[in-house]
């Protein structure tokens, strides 16, 4: 029994230790946001953009970007990457925000 208990621990701290590794940051000035879509551009390179089509629950708490008083701010922004199929069963990449922070 207790074997049994340490691998189930073991693998999830494996587990959860993998979904951290799954997340990008990136730091990214507030362009716009468009029919539940938000768009960034990259603060060192302006010719680079992201753009967001998910965001968590919680991503929006501290900064409403439906509001237009954030466009122009700096946000350093952890996101990770999911596969979803689209109406004709094409795989596309999907970018959701999990945190942002405003770069002061």
């Amino acid at each position: 029994m207790k074997a049994l208990y340490l691998i189930v621990l073991f693998f999830g701290i494996v587990s959860n230790n993998n979904a951290d590794q799954n997340t990008e940051t990136v730091k990214a000035i507030f362009d716009f946001h468009d029919d539940g879509t938000f768009y960034f551009i990259d603060s060192a390179d302006e010719n680079e953009t992201y753009t967001f089509l998910k965001a968590d629950e919680n991503a929006f708490k501290t900064y409403d970007l439906t509001d237009s008083k954030y466009e122009g701010k700096v946000f350093n922004i952890t996101y990770r990457v999911e596969t979803e199929k689209d109406d004709f069963d094409e795989d596309y990449d999907v970018w959701i925000i999990i945190k942002l922070d405003m770069v002061k």
